[in-house]
Protein backbone atom coordinates (compact mmCIF):
# COMPACT_ATOMS: atom_id res chain seq x y z
CA UNK A 1 0.00 0.00 0.00
CA UNK A 2 1.13 3.47 -0.70
CA UNK A 3 0.34 7.08 -0.55
CA UNK A 4 -0.53 8.43 -4.12
CA UNK A 5 0.67 12.62 -3.87
CA UNK A 6 -0.94 14.29 -6.11
CA UNK A 7 -0.17 17.61 -6.43
CA UNK A 8 -0.57 20.51 -8.64
CA UNK A 9 2.74 22.69 -8.20
CA UNK A 10 4.10 25.88 -9.89
CA UNK A 11 7.96 27.22 -9.85
CA UNK A 12 7.43 30.94 -9.51
CA UNK A 13 10.29 33.26 -9.83
CA UNK A 14 10.98 36.88 -7.71
CA UNK A 15 10.66 38.82 -10.82
CA UNK A 16 7.06 36.80 -11.23
CA UNK A 17 7.44 34.79 -13.97
CA UNK A 18 5.95 30.79 -13.86
CA UNK A 19 8.11 28.16 -14.97
CA UNK A 20 5.50 25.13 -17.10
CA UNK A 21 3.88 23.07 -14.09
CA UNK A 22 5.35 19.83 -12.39
CA UNK A 23 3.96 16.54 -11.92
CA UNK A 24 5.01 14.11 -9.15
CA UNK A 25 5.79 10.22 -9.31
CA UNK A 26 3.65 8.34 -5.94
CA UNK A 27 5.75 7.40 -3.10
CA UNK A 28 5.79 4.16 -1.55
CA UNK A 29 5.05 4.04 2.08
CA UNK A 30 4.95 0.83 4.50
CA UNK A 31 1.78 -0.21 4.60
CA UNK A 32 0.85 0.98 8.52
CA UNK A 33 1.39 4.83 7.06
CA UNK A 34 -1.30 3.80 4.02
CA UNK A 35 -3.60 1.90 6.35
CA UNK A 36 -7.14 2.71 6.63
CA UNK A 37 -7.15 4.46 9.96
CA UNK A 38 -4.43 6.81 8.92
CA UNK A 39 -5.59 10.95 8.71
CA UNK A 40 -4.50 13.92 8.56
CA UNK A 41 -1.15 13.21 6.68
CA UNK A 42 0.96 16.60 6.31
CA UNK A 43 4.68 17.12 4.65
CA UNK A 44 7.22 18.78 6.74
CA UNK A 45 10.85 18.78 6.08
CA UNK A 46 13.29 18.00 8.98
CA UNK A 47 17.19 17.96 8.41
CA UNK A 48 17.38 18.67 5.03
CA UNK A 49 14.90 15.80 4.42
CA UNK A 50 11.44 15.78 3.16
CA UNK A 51 8.72 13.50 5.62
CA UNK A 52 5.23 12.46 5.79
CA UNK A 53 3.70 12.81 8.94
CA UNK A 54 0.82 10.97 9.75
CA UNK A 55 -2.07 10.91 12.51
CA UNK A 56 -3.20 7.41 12.97
CA UNK A 57 -6.77 6.30 14.98
CA UNK A 58 -9.17 3.33 15.29
CA UNK A 59 -9.38 0.28 17.32
CA UNK A 60 -5.75 1.28 18.70
CA UNK A 61 -4.93 4.44 20.82
CA UNK A 62 -3.79 7.43 18.67
CA UNK A 63 -0.30 7.93 17.59
CA UNK A 64 1.79 10.16 15.27
CA UNK A 65 4.04 8.60 12.87
CA UNK A 66 6.67 10.10 10.83
CA UNK A 67 7.87 8.59 7.34
CA UNK A 68 11.41 9.54 6.14
CA UNK A 69 11.36 9.28 2.05
CA UNK A 70 14.33 7.25 0.33
CA UNK A 71 14.55 7.84 -3.28
CA UNK A 72 10.99 6.31 -4.31
CA UNK A 73 10.15 4.45 -1.07
CA UNK A 74 10.61 5.42 2.63
CA UNK A 75 11.09 4.06 6.55
CA UNK A 76 8.45 4.93 9.65
CA UNK A 77 9.17 5.13 12.96
CA UNK A 78 6.08 5.95 15.45
CA UNK A 79 6.84 9.23 17.35
CA UNK A 80 4.19 9.52 20.15
CA UNK A 81 1.28 7.65 20.98
CA UNK A 82 -1.67 8.53 24.03
CA UNK A 83 -4.89 9.03 24.46
CA UNK A 84 -7.69 11.57 24.91
CA UNK A 85 -6.32 13.36 21.51
CA UNK A 86 -8.23 15.97 19.27
CA UNK A 87 -8.27 15.17 15.64
CA UNK A 88 -9.05 17.90 13.68
CA UNK A 89 -8.59 18.56 9.44
CA UNK A 90 -6.69 21.64 10.25
CA UNK A 91 -5.12 21.38 13.35
CA UNK A 92 -2.80 18.60 13.40
CA UNK A 93 0.68 17.62 14.91
CA UNK A 94 3.98 19.52 14.10
CA UNK A 95 7.21 18.00 14.21
CA UNK A 96 10.96 20.17 14.50
CA UNK A 97 14.44 19.20 14.82
CA UNK A 98 17.92 20.19 16.25
CA UNK A 99 21.49 19.41 14.30
CA UNK A 100 21.89 16.82 17.02
CA UNK A 101 18.66 15.08 16.03
CA UNK A 102 16.29 15.96 19.09
CA UNK A 103 13.41 16.09 18.08
CA UNK A 104 10.20 17.90 19.58
CA UNK A 105 6.98 17.09 18.86
CA UNK A 106 3.37 18.66 19.64
CA UNK A 107 -0.54 17.75 19.47
CA UNK A 108 -3.25 18.34 20.48
CA UNK A 109 -5.22 17.04 23.81
CA UNK A 110 -8.99 17.23 24.80
CA UNK A 111 -9.29 18.80 28.41
CA UNK A 112 -11.72 16.72 30.03
CA UNK A 113 -12.55 19.09 32.86
CA UNK A 114 -14.12 21.38 29.99
CA UNK A 115 -16.26 20.67 27.66
CA UNK A 116 -15.41 21.55 24.27
CA UNK A 117 -12.00 22.40 24.91
CA UNK A 118 -8.01 21.28 24.30
CA UNK A 119 -4.86 22.04 25.01
CA UNK A 120 -1.22 21.65 23.34
CA UNK A 121 1.56 18.55 24.91
CA UNK A 122 4.98 18.00 23.61
CA UNK A 123 7.28 15.81 24.06
CA UNK A 124 11.56 16.00 23.51
CA UNK A 125 12.60 12.69 21.52
CA UNK A 126 16.35 12.59 22.17
CA UNK A 127 19.46 10.50 20.71
CA UNK A 128 20.47 9.03 23.53
CA UNK A 129 23.51 5.93 23.09
CA UNK A 130 23.11 2.37 25.45
CA UNK A 131 26.05 0.04 25.18
CA UNK A 132 26.99 1.10 21.74
CA UNK A 133 23.69 1.53 20.14
CA UNK A 134 21.70 3.99 18.89
CA UNK A 135 18.54 4.31 20.66
CA UNK A 136 16.00 7.67 21.35
CA UNK A 137 14.58 8.44 24.56
CA UNK A 138 11.53 10.62 24.68
CA UNK A 139 10.16 12.74 27.31
CA UNK A 140 6.60 12.37 29.71
CA UNK A 141 4.02 14.54 27.83
CA UNK A 142 3.76 18.21 29.17
CA UNK A 143 1.26 21.57 28.54
CA UNK A 144 3.00 23.73 25.85
CA UNK A 145 0.73 26.62 27.33
CA UNK A 146 0.52 28.16 31.05
CA UNK A 147 -3.37 28.17 30.80
CA UNK A 148 -5.45 25.13 32.14
CA UNK A 149 -8.76 26.31 32.62
CA UNK A 150 -11.29 26.32 29.28
CA UNK A 151 -10.69 27.44 25.96
CA UNK A 152 -8.69 25.97 23.05
CA UNK A 153 -5.41 25.92 22.55
CA UNK A 154 -3.28 25.17 19.26
CA UNK A 155 -2.46 25.51 15.27
CA UNK A 156 1.08 25.36 16.71
CA UNK A 157 4.62 26.22 14.82
CA UNK A 158 7.48 25.02 16.01
CA UNK A 159 11.52 25.81 14.29
CA UNK A 160 14.73 25.00 16.15
CA UNK A 161 15.57 28.52 17.59
CA UNK A 162 19.50 27.82 18.23
CA UNK A 163 21.61 24.34 19.35
CA UNK A 164 19.59 23.43 22.26
CA UNK A 165 16.46 25.46 21.76
CA UNK A 166 13.29 25.47 19.66
CA UNK A 167 10.86 28.24 19.53
CA UNK A 168 6.78 27.81 19.75
CA UNK A 169 4.04 29.91 18.01
CA UNK A 170 0.20 29.23 18.84
CA UNK A 171 -3.44 30.40 18.59
CA UNK A 172 -4.39 30.50 22.48
CA UNK A 173 -8.03 31.00 23.20
CA UNK A 174 -7.80 31.36 26.80
CA UNK A 175 -9.66 35.05 26.81
CA UNK A 176 -11.94 34.11 23.99
CA UNK A 177 -13.31 31.24 26.44
CA UNK A 178 -14.84 34.08 28.71
CA UNK A 179 -16.88 35.07 25.54
CA UNK A 180 -15.52 38.48 26.14
CA UNK A 181 -12.01 38.11 24.80
CA UNK A 182 -10.28 37.23 21.48
CA UNK A 183 -7.96 34.46 20.34
CA UNK A 184 -4.62 35.79 20.99
CA UNK A 185 -0.52 34.81 19.76
CA UNK A 186 1.63 33.18 22.12
CA UNK A 187 4.54 32.06 22.00
CA UNK A 188 7.81 30.69 23.77
CA UNK A 189 10.98 28.68 24.00
CA UNK A 190 12.19 24.70 25.08
CA UNK A 191 15.16 23.50 25.06
CA UNK A 192 16.35 20.33 24.79
CA UNK A 193 15.64 18.78 28.26
CA UNK A 194 12.42 20.31 28.07
CA UNK A 195 12.72 23.31 29.88
CA UNK A 196 9.91 26.13 29.14
CA UNK A 197 10.94 29.89 28.52
CA UNK A 198 8.23 32.35 29.69
CA UNK A 199 5.62 32.97 27.53
CA UNK A 200 4.97 36.11 25.51
CA UNK A 201 2.34 37.67 24.31
CA UNK A 202 2.56 38.37 20.31
CA UNK A 203 -0.36 39.40 19.09
CA UNK A 204 -3.69 40.36 21.22
CA UNK A 205 -6.60 39.90 18.57
CA UNK A 206 -6.05 37.00 15.94
CA UNK A 207 -8.08 35.03 13.65
CA UNK A 208 -9.19 32.48 15.45
CA UNK A 209 -8.52 29.14 13.60
CA UNK A 210 -6.22 29.55 10.67
CA UNK A 211 -3.04 27.99 11.00
CA UNK A 212 0.38 29.80 12.10
CA UNK A 213 3.57 29.86 10.17
CA UNK A 214 7.21 30.14 11.95
CA UNK A 215 10.65 29.85 9.97
CA UNK A 216 14.10 30.86 10.81
CA UNK A 217 16.37 32.82 8.42
CA UNK A 218 19.66 32.95 7.70
CA UNK A 219 20.70 35.39 9.77
CA UNK A 220 19.33 33.21 12.99
CA UNK A 221 15.76 35.44 13.74
CA UNK A 222 12.50 34.07 12.97
CA UNK A 223 9.92 35.19 10.89
CA UNK A 224 6.57 34.53 12.14
CA UNK A 225 2.81 34.57 10.51
CA UNK A 226 -0.66 34.18 11.29
CA UNK A 227 -4.23 36.15 10.23
CA UNK A 228 -4.63 38.67 11.76
CA UNK A 229 -8.31 40.53 12.83
CA UNK A 230 -9.18 43.68 12.46
CA UNK A 231 -12.21 45.66 14.62
CA UNK A 232 -14.03 46.18 11.44
CA UNK A 233 -13.00 42.39 11.10
CA UNK A 234 -10.65 42.95 8.39
CA UNK A 235 -8.61 39.60 8.29
CA UNK A 236 -5.31 39.88 6.35
CA UNK A 237 -2.13 38.18 7.41
CA UNK A 238 0.22 39.69 10.03
CA UNK A 239 3.97 39.25 10.77
CA UNK A 240 6.18 39.15 13.84
CA UNK A 241 10.18 38.84 14.21
CA UNK A 242 12.21 37.27 16.86
CA UNK A 243 15.59 38.29 17.43
CA UNK A 244 16.20 36.08 20.15
CA UNK A 245 15.33 37.13 23.07
CA UNK A 246 12.12 40.06 21.75
CA UNK A 247 9.54 39.81 19.56
CA UNK A 248 9.35 42.65 17.50
CA UNK A 249 5.37 44.83 16.81
CA UNK A 250 3.25 43.12 14.29
CA UNK A 251 2.69 44.47 10.62
CA UNK A 252 0.73 43.50 7.59
CA UNK A 253 2.50 41.11 5.23
CA UNK A 254 0.37 43.28 2.83
CA UNK A 255 -3.22 45.09 2.57
CA UNK A 256 -5.59 42.73 0.88
CA UNK A 257 -8.41 44.27 2.78
CA UNK A 258 -10.37 40.77 3.24
CA UNK A 259 -13.42 41.80 5.35
CA UNK A 260 -15.15 38.50 6.74
CA UNK A 261 -17.26 37.82 9.61
CA UNK A 262 -16.20 34.26 10.54
CA UNK A 263 -12.90 32.22 10.76
CA UNK A 264 -12.01 31.40 6.66
CA UNK A 265 -9.56 28.18 8.23
CA UNK A 266 -6.90 29.11 5.81
CA UNK A 267 -3.52 30.34 7.19
CA UNK A 268 -0.22 31.37 5.82
CA UNK A 269 2.92 29.56 5.02
CA UNK A 270 6.38 30.51 5.36
CA UNK A 271 9.80 29.12 3.32
CA UNK A 272 13.21 30.62 4.07
CA UNK A 273 16.98 30.33 2.04
CA UNK A 274 19.94 31.62 2.43
CA UNK A 275 19.27 35.01 1.03
CA UNK A 276 15.51 35.05 0.92
CA UNK A 277 12.46 34.45 2.90
CA UNK A 278 8.74 33.72 0.91
CA UNK A 279 5.30 33.63 2.11
CA UNK A 280 2.19 32.01 0.34
CA UNK A 281 -1.20 32.88 1.61
CA UNK A 282 -4.57 33.18 0.37
CA UNK A 283 -7.34 36.13 0.28
CA UNK A 284 -10.48 36.54 -0.08
CA UNK A 285 -10.67 40.30 -1.21
CA UNK A 286 -10.12 38.48 -4.83
CA UNK A 287 -10.06 35.55 -4.06
CA UNK A 288 -6.35 34.82 -4.91
CA UNK A 289 -3.52 32.44 -3.81
CA UNK A 290 -0.32 34.70 -3.74
CA UNK A 291 3.43 34.20 -3.19
CA UNK A 292 5.38 37.36 -2.07
CA UNK A 293 9.22 37.21 -1.51
CA UNK A 294 11.55 39.22 0.29
CA UNK A 295 15.04 39.68 1.80
CA UNK A 296 15.91 36.98 4.92
CA UNK A 297 18.17 39.94 6.56
CA UNK A 298 15.87 43.04 6.09
CA UNK A 299 12.10 43.52 6.17
CA UNK A 300 9.62 43.88 3.89
CA UNK A 301 8.56 41.86 1.37
CA UNK A 302 7.97 42.98 -2.84
CA UNK A 303 4.52 43.23 -4.54
CA UNK A 304 2.29 40.02 -4.19
CA UNK A 305 2.24 37.68 -7.53
CA UNK A 306 -0.91 35.19 -7.95
CA UNK A 307 -0.14 31.95 -8.51
CA UNK A 308 -3.53 30.30 -9.16
CA UNK A 309 -5.43 29.99 -12.41
CA UNK A 310 -9.04 31.20 -10.99
CA UNK A 311 -11.36 29.91 -8.15
CA UNK A 312 -8.49 28.23 -5.64
CA UNK A 313 -9.52 27.16 -2.18
CA UNK A 314 -5.71 28.14 -0.80
CA UNK A 315 -4.55 26.55 1.79
CA UNK A 316 -1.27 26.16 0.00
CA UNK A 317 2.06 25.25 1.09
CA UNK A 318 5.88 26.67 -0.31
CA UNK A 319 9.55 25.68 -0.55
CA UNK A 320 12.49 26.66 -2.11
CA UNK A 321 14.19 25.08 -5.05
CA UNK A 322 17.54 23.44 -4.22
CA UNK A 323 18.78 26.48 -6.71
CA UNK A 324 16.71 28.54 -4.92
CA UNK A 325 15.34 30.23 -8.13
CA UNK A 326 11.79 30.22 -6.33
CA UNK A 327 9.72 28.39 -4.32
CA UNK A 328 7.21 25.89 -5.72
CA UNK A 329 3.68 26.48 -4.29
CA UNK A 330 1.07 23.80 -4.72
CA UNK A 331 -2.45 25.08 -5.96
CA UNK A 332 -4.16 22.34 -5.15
CA UNK A 333 -3.67 18.94 -3.28
CA UNK A 334 -4.80 15.68 -2.47
CA UNK A 335 -3.16 12.82 -0.59
CA UNK A 336 -4.63 9.91 -0.77
CA UNK A 337 -3.97 5.82 0.16
CA UNK A 338 -4.19 3.29 -2.76
CA UNK A 339 -4.30 -0.41 -2.31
Amino acid sequence: MFFRVALALLAVLQDGAKQPDLELSPFHFPARVGGAASAFPSWLVADGSPALVATHFGEEDPFLELCWIEGATGHAGTLVTGQGWFLNWADFPAVAGLADGTRLVAWLELEPAHPHSYGTRFSILAPTWVNGDSMESRSLPRPLEEHRGPGEHGFVSLAPLDETRFLTLWLDGRAAADHDGDTRVYARTIDRAGVLGAETLVDARACSCCPTALVRLANGTHLAAWRDRSEEEVRDIALARFDGGHWSESELLHADGWEIDGCPVNGPRLAASPACVAATWYTGADGSVRVSFGDSRVRGFGAPIRVDDGSPEGRGDLAFLPDEQGPVAARGARVQSTP
